[in-house]
This record gives C-alpha cells, structure tokens and sequence, in this order.
C-alpha cells in the first residue's frame, strides 16, 4: 500500500513509498514494503517517520483510525501525536490533531488466491437483515444474507485484512463517543499471515468510528479451510453471543 500520494517514510535516508500495515499487539506497525524494516517515531516523535527497525517496539507502534470517507489518521503511541505531512512531504508525529491519508493498496501479482466465504451468521432473536457486510480493499461493500456465499479474490483483501461487519446493532462497551453511533455495527478485520497456508490468518479488532466500536470477535465465529490457493471461511454466530441492543 501507499499512504497518500508522494508522502514519504525515510528508509535509512532514502525516500520510500510502499508500506505494509502490520497488526502487533498493542496496535499497528508500517513495514517497509522493499526492505522489511519498520517505521520509527525516533526522539519521541520529534524526527521523521523512518523505516530502519528490525522489529517493532515502542517507537514503532502506531493507531490507526478511520475516520469516514475512506479516510485514516495515524498516530504514534510514544507521544500521543498524529501523523501529519512535514517539510519535503516527510511524515512526522507531531500534531496534536488528526490529519487522513487515504491508503491505497498494491498486491504483488504472485500472491493470486481466492476466498470462499459461507455467510451462516443468524441474525439477532426476532431480526431480519443481511447478516454480514464485507468490505473489500478496492471500496466495494457487500452485504450476505445468511446462506449466502460469494468468492473474494485475494487481490482485493488489503494489507490490513478483509473488512467484516455484523449488521446487528451492539453499545458501545464504554458509553457514548463523540461523532459516532450507539448502539452500532460490530466490525474485525480478517488478516492473511502467511500468504500459502489457509488457516494462516488472524482477526483483527476493528478501527472505524471511535476507540471502542462494537467488536464482531465477540459475536462471530470464523472458521478456515481449504487448500492453498483456494481457501473458504465459514462464518457463524457465536452460540454465546449477545442479542443485539436497541437503546443504550
């Protein structure tokens, strides 16, 4: 992926383009997508972004979140401070508001798979709506009925994994947050980790609007099969699952 256009992540000196976003715990990290190496927030934010770390700690542990429009601001956990576009389109974390990027994906042609998905999601006690919602890497949102099927074509999963939504409606588990809805979707990301094996993937919390959205992890069961290049994800609800929320 690319965040922006012509922003840049120094790489020992050099301007760089291409990006990973990696899941790590406590929050995200930004590969190199060339030379491996992760971005550092260096001096405690006060430096450009620069991709020089063999492995993320600190320094090189970001938040990401979406903002609406297809839009994300980014921010280093060292500080506190947002990622905004410095002299020489340089990235450094040092605004005390958010600035978006928009990221664009780039998929190397050697990584051609697909994913089956089984939509067997019930809908919450006395509901009657598509289940699942899929957001894919090229915009394109999809909404399944439960017994519904469809074929995603791993092109179009991005760096940070296949969007999916439970379309039930869930409170916030720490009250209202400004600019967002409540009760509301529950979301996760479906993340490839080792591009050749099927069950090599891992779900990711989701990162739209506000710091605690509903949490689809909570609700939905994935399941993982099938032999490489052509892998199927079976979707259930959870048989402990909350019923969904129509007041907070």
């Amino acid at each position: 992926m690319s965040i922006g256009t012509n922003n840049q992540i120094l790489t020992a000196g050099t301007a760089a383009f291409k990006y990973m976003i990696v899941a790590i715990p406590g929050g995200w990290a930004i590969k190199d997508g060339v030379a491996g190496q992760f971005a550092s927030a260096d001096n405690w934010g006060s430096n450009p972004l620069i991709a020089n770390r063999a492995s993320p700690g600190g320094w090189e542990t970001f938040n990401i979140t979406y903002r609406g429009n297809y839009r994300w601001s980014i921010s280093a956990n060292v500080n506190g401070r947002f990622v905004q576009v410095g002299s020489n389109r340089l990235l450094v974390a040092s605004s005390s508001t958010p600035s978006t990027f928009t990221f664009e994906p780039t998929t190397p042609a050697s990584t051609s798979w697909s994913l089956q998905i089984y939509n067997k999601v019930a809908p919450c006690a006395g509901g009657n709506y598509a289940t699942i919602k899929l957001f894919l890497a090229d915009y394109v949102q999809l909404n399944l009925q439960q017994g519904q099927t469809y074929m995603v074509n791993g092109t179009s999963i991005s760096n940070l994994g296949l969007g999916i939504q439970e379309n039930g409606m869930y409170c916030r588990c720490c009250g209202p947050e400004s600019g967002c809805i409540n009760p509301d979707n529950a979301g996760m990301q479906l993340q490839p980790v080792n591009r050749g094996d099927c069950q090599s993937f891992q779900l990711n919390d989701p990162f739209y609007c506000g710091a605690h959205p509903p949490n689809a992890k909570k609700f939905v069961a994935v399941a993982l099969s099938g032999n490489w290049p052509n892998c199927v994800a079976v979707l259930t609800r959870l048989p402990n699952a909350p019923n969904c929320d129509y007041s907070c």
